[in-house]
């Protein structure tokens, strides 16, 4: 779909553009950057909130946990098939679809309705990423081609162009982040104090107010849920897992019902709203097979001197018949499977692994640990819109800084500054202690993790571009596989394991990516060494 082979220089029709007119690579990534915000921010505002707004009993990260594991296995299973058979559009609407039916089991989260829309969620959550991977790799290689065509004595690299388009992409998702967590600050302090929290049991009762202790601060020293020393790097969520803990227990991670409410009808109208623009104004990408069906008649087509574009006889004057076509379908599965063995066991793929597994350990910490432990502990639920508004526009001005700062230095050193950007995150979350004085540097520690992940979201696209161009629809399953594994362990060791060990998992997962990486980057330096010796070879011969 992004390489360029041979077929790419025939004479295909020009794909059909969508309600923005004319197809425009430059219209068409606007409008889906617009698109995508809406759905991935409501989404993301609601998956953020889990950990805390669904804490008891862990049923907010758990059932991340179940999305995560079971997108996981659909990445590398059915993905690449949704992709290549019916296009990256279809694919990606897919997928929303399935968030959108998780934001609305919210509305009333329990076990028996937030486990079922987690599971259907997590069968199609896995074409989200891909989808739109690939979409984004289609537009920004099409627009690559009409620069070369109109200026071909300009020296620039499809990966420059690519890294542009997608700095574009997620500066729309990181601006859509910043637009949600304004209405999540304003939903969930709009109703504060207003009513029970919003899990409040229906056979207990509000409990009575008890008489303070004369010393306040004895108090405060000796209560686990009071003692915000034992927030950030010191909080542990095992805490919360206890049947004996009361709704007042949790009164500073749950929201009043209204909030809730507002908050997924919110949700669930944007998320609506962008599956409408993207299936009504979005141009369909063509399929994988479709390109090859469309190649091969074109071939044939000039095999036999025909000079319509859209004459469809073959050689013996006959259409293809059904039978021939199931055949076709037949063989594409089985060279679909073939091609995603040999991706997999690839040696280059096996390097990249550890980075993509790392990216999902990290946006599992950016969405759980960071909102519990380093915000509502600290300074209650409604000040997480906040945070996340400070955090999303630290997002938004570092993915504009990547579309416009890798071109000119390289995916390589982009690299190493992300490298040491996630070690200062790390080394700031685990040595503060929040006291009453500084409650503010939660809000800096915001700043930094926004840096952190779009700095990780700019990336990972541009580093499957970079090593699987020949295979990036089994490349993005991958990616969107091992990042969701990551995902999943980063939900699943938050019930039992306490925030300062995961900041030193997630050290040591950092260093063992950045190592696998460089070794990907010397294996696919010495491939295209001997490419270019073996091209050299064959014009001398």
């Amino acid at each position: 779909m992004a390489t360029e082979t041979k077929k790419d220089l025939l004479p295909t029709p020009e794909t059909k553009p969508g309600c923005s007119g004319k197809f425009n690579p430059y219209k068409e990534v606007v409008i889906m950057g617009v698109s995508f915000m809406l759905i991935y921010c409501c989404y993301g505002s609601v998956v953020g909130l889990q950990s805390t707004i669904n804490i008891k009993g862990g049923l907010g990260t758990t059932s991340l946990m179940v999305i995560s594991i079971i997108s996981a296995v659909s990445s590398l299973t059915l993905v690449p098939f949704i992709i290549d058979f019916l296009g990256a559009k279809t694919a990606l609407m897919i997928g929303e679809a399935g968030s959108v039916l998780f934001i609305t089991a919210n509305f009333y989260a329990r076990w028996y309705t937030l486990m079922p829309a987690a599971v259907i969620d997590g069968f199609v959550d896995g074409a989200i990423w891909p989808g739109s991977g690939m979409y984004i790799t289609w537009l920004g290689t099409k627009a690559f081609r009409r620069f070369k065509n109109r200026h071909p004595d300009k020296e620039i690299t499809k990966e420059s162009f690519l890294s542009r388009y997608f700095g574009y992409f997620y500066t729309f998702m990181f601006c859509g982040d910043l637009l949600t967590s304004g209405l999540t600050t304003l939903s969930l302090m709009a109703f504060t104090n207003q009513g029970p929290p919003a899990e409040m049991s229906s056979n207990q009762t509000q409990p009575e107010l008890e008489t303070m202790p004369v010393n306040e601060s004895d108090a405060m020293e000796q209560s686990m849920f009071g003692d915000i020393s034992q927030c950030g790097a010191n909080e542990c969520q095992s805490n919360f897992m206890s049947a004996n803990l009361t709704d007042e227990d949790l009164e500073m991670y749950i929201p009043s019902k209204n909030s809730l409410y507002l908050l997924c009808g919110l949700g669930m109208a944007f998320g609506l709203t962008a599956i409408a623009i993207q299936f009504f104004c979005l141009p369909p990408a063509p399929s994988r097979y479709e390109q090859e069906r469309k190649a091969k008649k074109a071939l044939k087509l000039e095999y036999n001197g025909a000079t319509d574009r859209h004459e469809t006889k073959l050689d013996d004057g006959k259409e293809e018949n059904d039978e021939e076509n199931d055949d076709n379908k037949v063989a594409n599965v089985r060279k679909e499977m073939r091609m995603l063995l040999r991706h997999f066991v690839s040696p280059l793929n096996l390097l990249v692994i550890p980075f993509l597994f790392y990216c999902g350990l990290y946006i599992g910490f950016q969405l759980t640990e960071y909102p519990r432990a380093f915000v509502s502990c600290v300074n209650g639920v409604e000040q997480v819109g906040i945070a996340y508004v400070v955090l999303s526009v630290s997002g938004v001005s570092t993915s504009v800084l990547c579309s416009q700062l890798i071109p000119k230095i390289g995916l390589r050193r982009f690299l190493i500054i992300v490298f040491f950007v996630h070690l200062t995150i790390y080394l700031v979350c685990r040595f503060w202690v929040p006291t009453v004085d500084t409650k503010w540097a939660s809000y800096v520690i915001a700043v930094i993790i926004g840096i952190g992940g779009s700095s990780i979201f700019n990336t990972m696209p541009l580093v499957t571009n970079r090593f699987f161009e020949d295979s990036l629809a089994a490349a993005f399953g991958t990616q969107n596989c091992f990042m969701a594994f990551g995902y999943a362990f980063s939900t699943g060791w938050s019930l039992g394991v306490c925030v300062y060990a995961k900041i030193y998992l997630l050290l040591g997962f950092l260093i063992l990516a950045f190592v696998c990486l460089i070794g990907a980057e010397l294996l696919r330096d010495r491939k295209l060494k001997q490419k270019k010796e073996e091209e050299e070879k064959n014009d001398i011969a």
